[in-house]
């Protein structure tokens, strides 16, 4: 009797389970597999890699808070190596805060026009939804008004409180480059402060104990601006403030 053989697609589906085994033997001996995994798993979506923060330290954290700065030229930075490293965005480093500027040089509670003023960025700083508010400065409000000055930044304190009305707002005063102090400098500082105690927020003064002593190194030619070291000098001073008025947990 002949043997009988099956039918020819028995035969072919066969052969073709063999061959795919054998591709699958000459993957794994190269390799090739895994390349194939590594790159699918590399692939991913287009946001799916962590952001740097706004300080230029590394991925944001989403538990950290998210910090507002609203000052002058200060703050943006002028005289620090970069817009990176102002007093106050190493402060924000420091305390592991997310930082955000709002600063324009040579602006203040009131000069130099409604539209550049503090008070033009306060819609700005709400709109962000920051966590803490800090409001810098200035010496750019020297030969306005005090009384002025102090209605200015009433209003600025009184807008941002009811536009976040759950965030950490805290007033620091002008920053002057040495240890003697001119006696507007000083009218300038204690406006600002009526202000900011009128409408119960911390008050830090950098003129009671002045945060910069008229040290060359910490001095800008232009003799307004502090360097990079001033800068340094400034953050150091604010965050010992911060942590001397339990407004941050002391390290």
């Amino acid at each position: 009797m002949t043997r009988r053989l099956g039918p020819p697609w028995a035969i072919l589906a066969a052969i073709g389970v063999a061959l795919v085994a054998l591709i699958g033997l000459v993957a794994a001996a190269y390799g090739f597999g895994a390349a194939t995994a590594a790159s699918a798993g590399s692939s991913g979506s287009v946001g799916s890699a962590p952001s740097p923060d706004s300080t230029g330290g590394g991925p944001a954290d989403q538990s950290s808070p998210v910090a507002a700065f609203l000052g002058d030229s200060y703050t943006a930075g002028e005289g620090a190596d970069g817009p990176g490293d102002s007093f106050t965005a190493l402060a924000a480093r420091d305390l592991g805060w997310v930082y955000e500027p709002f600063a324009i040089g040579g602006t203040g509670y009131v000069q130099p026009s409604p539209d550049l003023t503090y008070g033009s960025r306060v819609d700005a700083v709400i709109a962000a939804h920051p966590d803490v508010v800090v409001i810098a400065g200035t010496r750019n409000d020297l030969g306005a008004d005090p009384a002025e000055v102090r209605s200015a930044a009433a209003d600025v304190f009184s807008r941002l409180r009811a536009g976040l009305p759950q965030a950490e707002i805290v007033v620091v005063g002008p920053i002057w480059t040495s240890r003697s102090v001119p006696a507007d400098v000083s009218a300038l500082d204690a406006a600002v402060g009526d202000a900011a105690r009128a409408a119960e927020l911390p008050y830090i003064s950098a003129l009671s104990d002045p945060w910069l002593d008229g040290s060359p190194e910490l001095i800008a030619p232009d003799g307004i601006h502090p360097t990079q070291l001033g800068h340094e000098v400034l953050s150091r001073r604010l965050v010992e403030a911060l942590q001397k008025d339990g407004l941050v947990p002391a390290s």
